[in-house]
């Protein structure tokens, strides 16, 4: 899709207000109103947004409807975002989902503030979004941002209802929980993939990397290398991110900018010939409550590779590992569990794929790395907010074993 065309449909959401139930647990209000504040994102990519932005809002108004449910799980409870968004008689209904993280403020208000993803119905085709949904006792502010390198505008809903004093509370509230779940979890129960102990025979099979840029100015976002265990049918994937590099150009072009952290990273594969029989971090351990330096201490010492940086990667104890173990195309996220607990730059986080290939013993396919950045900024329409940026890309691999 052309940046132009994106661009007018994105037009398409920004004149609007918004009806919300929320949680039963985090509020007793049934509904909420917002309305639509502001457009961010570097100069260059306004310009357009704004001058077609001033034509519509004369003639056509917008509003969208959405509801929120909670589906308690085993580990972690889910925030589910389900809604339609009107403009001008045309339909565009969306879905978006999230771990959940609720705490009790010292105030004993409660407040959420996470990322949902999801997938956006435009007239255009399907567009990725990453919804950032904050709530402050019955106080409720939204962002959207679209989770593609073609358009970096974020759309703001409602003024903020935190400020950086808030936010750093909340993430001080969020660690206390964790290191309280501790306590309830069973060091033992590691569960890897099984493998030769002590393997050190990769052999690097191609890379892949993509920018972050923002007002014209770039910087390497995201890195990534897999390889392939020469005696044993394994794919590993190490993917890092650049977060101070991130934060310098945001400082450099953005004065409203706060501060950036990295909110995950992820690999994947798809497969073309021979598919996934297991990965590492295994599907058992999919879950918010993970103690990383456990699961990762575990893996990386079944697989030979030094341990030190752990505490380095994972400042946080806890964190999420959200893993999926499709045949075709399995993923790893490792996840932070506050704003600046992951930091994954300079030094990778390793990630394993157990292969069955083909008839012919080969393998083949694409791979994927991606970090998501939260990117904290203080501006005057608005008050301290926060979005998300995607940087991802995507090459491919071909083996034989």
């Amino acid at each position: 899709m052309k940046k132009q065309k994106l661009l007018s449909v994105v037009l398409l959401l920004v004149m609007t207000m918004m009806f919300a139930t929320v949680p039963n647990h985090a509020a007793e209000k049934a509904e909420s109103t917002l309305q639509f504040i502001m457009v961010m994102g570097p100069e260059k990519a306004l310009d357009n947004v704004r001058d077609t932005f001033t034509a519509e809002s004369k003639k056509i108004s917008s509003q969208i409807s959405y509801t929120t449910s909670v589906a308690k799980g085993k580990e972690y409870d889910t925030l589910s975002i389900d809604g339609k968004i009107i403009h001008d008689g045309t339909a565009m209904s969306f879905q978006a989902e999230g771990m959940l993280q609720v705490v009790t403020l010292d105030d004993k208000r409660e407040m959420i503030s996470v990322p949902l993803f999801g997938i956006i119905e435009m007239p255009t085709g399907k567009e990725d979004i990453i919804v950032g949904y904050d709530r402050v006792g019955s106080d409720e502010a939204i962002t959207i941002s679209f989770n593609s390198p073609k358009i970096q505008s974020v759309l703001a809903f409602g003024t903020s209802v935190m400020d950086e004093n808030l936010f750093k509370e909340y993430n001080q509230k969020l660690e206390t929980l964790a290191q309280a779940e501790d306590e309830k979890v069973n060091l033992q129960d590691i569960d890897t993939m099984s493998t030769t102990q002590n393997s050190s025979s990769w052999s690097l099979l191609d890379q892949a990397y993509s920018n972050f840029e923002y007002a014209g100015d770039t910087t390497t976002g995201v890195y990534g290398k897999i390889y392939r265990e020469t005696t044993e049918n394994e794919l590993r994937i190490d993917v890092r991110a650049y977060t101070d590099n991130v934060n310098t150009v945001m400082d450099n072009n953005n004065p409203y900018h706060v501060e950036t952290y990295l909110r995950s990273v992820e690999t994947s594969i798809n497969f073309d010939k021979g598919h996934c029989d297991g990965t590492s971090p295994s599907e058992s351990q999919d879950g918010s409550y993970v103690l990383w330096e456990s699961v990762f201490s575990d893996v990386l010492g079944h697989y030979g590779i030094p341990t030190g940086v752990l505490s380095y990667i994972f400042n946080s104890t806890r964190g999420g590992i959200f893993v999926d173990e499709d045949m075709y195309g399995p993923s790893i996220k490792v996840q932070g569990n506050t704003s600046g607990s992951l930091d994954a730059d300079p030094d990778y986080v390793n990630t394993f794929y157990g292969v069955n290939p083909n008839t012919s013993n080969q393998t083949s396919g694409t791979f994927t790395v991606e970090a998501i950045y939260r990117v904290c900024a203080s501006y005057p329409q608005v008050g301290f907010t926060s979005y998300y940026s995607t940087v991802s890309d995507t090459e491919s691999f071909s083996t034989s074993w």
